[in-house]
């Protein structure tokens, strides 16, 4: 019987996301536990594993598309099964952009959405401080290859440069030779001017990452329960200890300031586990496990991967993985519990 391997779910405001690459192709033997695909979310790459093992009967949506999540997007089963017929369903209407203006002057007419038909698909332009929409993942195979990316025309969504893209673009440079058409020169800004009021009141369009970190601001803000407790914490002790451990630790193994704090909460859920809960109308809902997120900073945003199992983990350990994790973000491989 097929297992189908659905596009999960990243967070809870998670509704869609890009098949970047497939680590399997038809025909090929499958464990559970091994990595399957990469996939593209609002703010991260993910990799994410087969739940189960099997042969990769079918691909149900291919490098580069968008996914709804729950959707199907592959099956596993039997080498030599039958293939069941599930396909894609059909995409459903754009909804509308995430920043809109929710208030209006009195008597201001509303603007004037831009036409479907009028929407043309852009080459990759520099946005805000001159980056190229780019995967860490296409961003960083590009920089390791020594390729300008900036020409490259990307096929993801908003045309974001995509690992695919790149590697066809290395690969056609290869081709030719070695040989690389030369970026366009950059233009040079112009001089700063005072902004006018109808240019103050023109929204920015931001990226997918800020939009999803707006608008998960805002929900937390709204749903959740808050409070505020302000302290003054001496941490002479706390930086004596941490200069005896790495006194005789490896690079990989010294402990950063994060790192003791990271272990402190851990220490401190254990003794309160109420506070390691999720709210719910109905009561609390207690964890055992204690995972603690850690924000990293990226291009576009930050986003907050969490070493997991912390209760169970040494100092050492913690400094290890978060150094790890940190890594394994800022290029593109985090995994999907994290």
């Amino acid at each position: 019987m097929a297992f189908e391997v659905t596009m999960p779910q990243m967070g809870a405001d998670m509704t869609e996301g890009t098949i970047v690459k497939w680590f399997k192709q038809v025909g090929d033997a499958v464990e559970r536990g091994e990595l399957l695909a990469e996939i593209e979310t609002d703010k991260a790459n993910v990799e994410i594993e087969a739940y189960e093992s099997g042969t990769l009967i079918k691909l149900i949506a291919h490098e580069g598309e968008v996914v709804p999540v729950g959707e199907v997007i592959a099956l596993l089963g039997a080498a030599g099964e039958a293939v069941p017929d599930v396909e894609r369903k059909p995409p459903a209407q754009p909804a509308k952009r995430d920043i809109e203006p929710e208030v209006k002057a009195a008597g201001q007419a509303p603007a004037k959405a831009p036409s479907a038909s009028t929407v043309v698909e852009p080459a990759p332009e520099p946005v805000g401080n001159g980056r190229v929409r780019i995967s860490p993942v296409a961003r960083k195979i590009a920089v390791e290859a020594g390729f300008d990316y900036s020409s490259v025309r990307g096929t993801g969504p908003d045309g974001r440069i995509l690992r695919k893209d790149v590697e066809a673009a290395i690969a056609a440079r290869g081709a030719s030779g070695g040989r690389q058409a030369p970026a366009p020169a950059p233009v040079p800004a112009p001089a700063a001017r005072p902004a006018t009021p109808a240019a103050a009141g023109t929204p920015t369009t931001l990226s997918k990452m800020r939009q999803a970190i707006a608008r998960r601001m805002s929900q937390s803000k709204a749903a959740a329960p808050h409070y505020y407790l302000t302290l003054d914490i001496d941490m002479t002790a706390a930086l004596e200890f941490r200069s005896q451990i790495n006194a005789n630790a490896t690079e990989e193994q010294r402990v950063s300031i994060n790192d003791l704090i990271v272990k402190a909460c851990a220490i401190a859920l254990e003794r309160h586990p109420k506070f390691n809960a999720e709210f719910h109308e109905t009561g609390l809902e207690m964890h055992e496990r204690i995972n603690v997120c850690i924000g990293v900073a990226m291009d576009d945003g930050l986003i907050a991967p969490a070493i997991l199992d912390c209760q169970a983990k040494s100092l050492g350990r913690i400094a290890v993985e978060a150094k790890d994790l940190i890594a394994r973000a800022k290029s593109g491989h985090l995994k999907a519990d994290e």
